[in-house]
């Protein structure tokens, strides 16, 4: 925690105990901004929030507990950490200091060493909070792109599939495990078939007639292998559902994956 950049707020009537708090927090390296009263002190709060206030109690006008409350009502401010101080050691106003949004309570008479150390542990929440808060926004930011490009990617996706149907050409994919991946409306009414029971299954196995299935396999093989242009046509027959047999002219395209290597047709 680098306390040169670290902004602390001190609200105090008394001249002398301004000049004391800040005198020993701006040797320490902090960036100390002291107001005499809760007006000043709401006011310079909102113009720029700081890291932490030291907030006395008993101030004329309006007191530390009413520039808590209107602190906490902000949007602006209500995350910064005050830490009251007062001469009042009663358990009672201790406990309206922290139920009015507070997060700690030094007396007085200042020990040096005690300021210091409670300054220190509420500064270093306030950065580790900030952080969370930061790092969760980020996140939000993240996953909210990550939907939004799932989004455009189901549209595009659907998009695809909506042209392939309308399509008056049978149209698959065929992987590397010689599996059907892909097939439009054509393709089924051409097999007779519904698509769920054509998506998975092992094209050269389940649609094509035993005759010509290993002749067929070698080009698809020979295609994948890059030993064979793609572009060529090519004709064979399928069988649809009723295993009636129907003759088809085909050419194929590599399917790549995103380091070029071929995984299907």
């Amino acid at each position: 925690m680098n306390a040169s950049k670290l902004n602390i707020l001190i609200v105090d009537d008394t001249r002398a105990n301004l000049r004391f708090l800040a005198g020993i927090l701006s040797e320490h390296g902090y960036l100390v901004r002291p107001v005499p009263d809760g007006s000043l002190a709401l006011t310079s709060a909102q113009a720029e929030p700081p890291d932490l206030i030291l907030l006395d109690i008993n101030m004329p006008n309006m007191s530390g507990y009413e520039v808590c409350e209107r602190l906490k009502a902000n949007a602006r401010t209500r995350e910064i950490p005050v830490i009251f101080i007062s001469a009042m050691t009663d358990v009672a106003d201790k406990v309206k200091a922290f139920t009015t949004g507070g997060v700690d309570y030094i007396t007085k008479p200042f020990q040096v060493e005690e300021v210091l150390a409670r300054v220190e542990t509420h500064l270093t929440l306030r950065c580790l909070q900030k952080s969370l808060q930061e790092k969760n926004h980020q996140l939000q930011e993240e996953v909210a792109e990550r939907k939004h490009a799932e989004t455009e990617s189901l549209k595009e996706r659907d998009a695809a599939q909506m042209y392939l149907d309308i399509a008056g050409v049978m149209f698959l994919t065929i992987d590397q495990d010689e599996n059907v991946s892909l097939i439009n409306k054509k393709g089924c009414e051409i097999l007779e078939c519904e698509e769920t029971d054509i998506l998975g299954k092992n094209w050269f196995e389940h649609f094509l007639p035993e005759s010509s299935r290993e002749r067929v396999r070698k080009v698809y093989q020979q295609v994948m292998a890059e030993e064979m242009p793609s572009s060529e046509c090519f004709e064979n027959h399928v069988l649809t559902r009723k295993r009636e047999v129907r003759e088809i002219a085909w050419h194929s395209t590599l399917l790549r994956n995103d380091h070029g290597h071929v995984i299907g047709i």
